[in-house]
């Protein structure tokens, strides 16, 4: 038996950021092929993706694993589709559209540059960008909206955010330096 891990690799620098894609168990064969993952049709950037695969006996005992390496265990899709981590197949399972998760993964990262907007104390820049913001993961337009209000020292509205937040995405959505002192 095998557990198979994959996460999408973001490069910066000589940093990798692996971010949990899928996973899957595979039972008495040595494949999973890709086609059988949810994906989003190809968009211009390709993806790449990193694979960690546990081996187990029929036992369950543990045999082996080969973990994300820097620069080895890593792919990228030929036909430029983007691989949907389990929560976002939730999403289009429940009759989200593509291009509305399309918009969702250009917003997250929208969201990233607020977060970075607010820790760098610019917070009338981080306004704006953070109005353009549709629709996010569950939880994360709310959750960085509430790490604004808390620097912004409104705290009533920051911890009504980021426990909303805490609500739509789970409590991993709401980083500690969120609350900004407003706990």
């Amino acid at each position: 038996h095998y557990r198979v891990e994959i996460s999408e690799v973001t490069r910066r620098g000589n940093s990798a950021t692996y971010t949990p894609v899928a996973a899957a168990t595979v039972t008495r064969a040595t494949e999973l092929p890709l086609a059988t993952l949810p994906a989003l049709p190809g968009d211009t950037e390709s993806r790449e993706y990193a694979v960690e695969v546990t081996a187990l006996a029929e036992d369950g005992t543990f045999l082996s694993v080969s973990e994300h390496a820097f620069r080895g265990s890593t792919f990228t899709l030929t036909d430029g589709h983007r691989l949907i981590n389990d929560n976002t197949r939730e999403l289009l399972d429940t009759g989200t559209s593509v291009e509305d998760l399309r918009r969702m993964f250009t917003n997250d990262t929208r969201l990233d540059a607020v977060a970075l907007l607010i820790r760098e104390d610019m917070l009338d820049a981080a306004e704006p960008l953070l109005a353009k913001v549709d629709i996010a993961s569950p939880g994360r337009k709310a959750a960085v909206t509430g790490f604004l209000r808390a620097r912004q020292n409104r705290c009533e509205e920051a911890v009504a955010l980021l426990n909303q937040a805490k609500g739509e995405g789970g409590q991993s959505c709401v980083p500690t330096e969120y609350w900004a002192g407003c706990r």
